[in-house]
C-alpha cells in the first residue's frame, strides 16, 4: 500500500510513500480512526468494498512467469476478472507491447509514405528550378552572341 503525504496542497496527490500493511493499518488507526466522526464516514464508505485485513488497495500487479503461453496468461487474467468489479481496468504487458509494435509498423510505413512523396515533390521542384536557370542562361547568351561576343569569347565568359 501507499499513502500520500504533503504540506503542500499543489503536490498532495503526487508524493507517494511506500509502506507494508502493518505500516498502513497502523497509520488509519492512528490518524483516520481516533475521530468518531470520521470513524463512521470511513466506515460508511468502507461498507461498500470487501477488503483483505481492512487495507484499501488500489491496484493488483500480478508477475507471471515470462515463458507462459498466451492459453495461460488469459485464464489466469479471466480468473482474476471474476473477482473483481466490471469497472475495473486490465492491462497485460505483453498485449501493450504487441499494440506498441503493430504501433510502431504502422508510423513506419506512414513514415515512409510522407517521406516518398515529400521525396518527389523536391525532384520536381529542382528539375523546374533547373530548366529555368538553363532557359535564362541561354537566352543570356543568346543576347551576347547577337551583341557581337565571339564563340570563343562566350566559352571564357560562361
Amino acid at each position: 500500500p501507499y499513502l500520500y503525504f504533503s504540506g503542500y496542497s499543489s503536490v498532495q496527490s503526487h508524493t507517494t510513500v511506500l509502506c507494508s500493511f502493518e505500516q498502513f493499518k497502523e497509520f488509519i488507526d492512528s490518524q483516520i480512526l481516533w475521530n468518531p466522526v470520521w470513524k463512521a464516514q470511513y466506515d460508511q464508505w468502507a461498507s461498500n468494498f470487501e477488503w483483505t485485513d481492512d487495507i484499501p488497495k488500489a491496484f493488483v500487479q500480478v508477475k507471471l512467469n515470462p515463458n507462459i503461453s498466451d492459453f495461460d496468461r488469459d485464464w489466469v487474467l479471466n480468473g482474476i476478472r471474476g473477482f473483481l468489479s466490471t469497472n475495473d481496468v486490465f492491462f497485460s504487458r505483453t498485449e501493450i507491447a504487441e499494440s506498441l509494435e503493430s504501433l510502431n509498423a504502422v508510423f513506419i510505413l506512414f513514415v515512409a509514405i510522407v517521406g516518398t512523396i515529400a521525396l518527389v515533390i523536391v525532384f520536381f521542384f529542382l528539375l523546374i528550378a533547373m530548366t529555368q536557370n538553363i532557359t535564362e542562361a541561354i537566352w543570356e547568351y543568346g543576347v551576347l552572341r547577337s551583341m557581337g561576343l565571339t564563340l570563343s569569347e562566350g566559352r571564357r565568359v560562361y
